[in-house]
This record gives structure tokens, sequence and C-alpha cells, in this order.
């Protein structure tokens, strides 16, 4: 399974139940679970592939029942 790393998003999250938003954060993914948040993550070019996230909103955890 690939590891991804999405890179610079803006990420929702729940401070205390408060939506608060991390701006510019990158979200690593190993496997199919979530295994960091944060601000210019360091990581091995070729463990990962490597999304552009500049942009977008992450909502990490949202499943989308609609699909």
């Amino acid at each position: 399974m690939t590891n991804l790393l999405v890179q610079g998003c803006d990420v929702l999250q729940l401070s205390d139940g408060k939506p608060q938003i991390a701006v510019q954060h990158d979200i690593e993914i190993r496997g199919r679970k979530i295994t960091a948040i944060g601000k210019d993550l360091p990581y091995k070019e070729d463990e990962y592939q490597v999304i552009d996230g500049q942009g977008l909103l992450a909502i990490p955890g949202l499943i989308n029942t609609h699909a």
C-alpha cells in the first residue's frame, strides 16, 4: 500500500469541540491511517507519493456518505 503525503493544505480540526483551521499543514498517511499532521513534515521521497494540497481544505477522518 502506498504512503501519501499531502503538502501545504489547510486542515480543519476540532480543538475542545471548536473548529479551527491549521493553515498550510502536511498530512502523512501510511497505508490506510493518518499518522501525522503538522508543518513541514520530514519524509523520504522514495517512500511517499506526494500530493500538492496548496489552496485545498482537508477534513481528516471525514467519511463522505454521499459518494
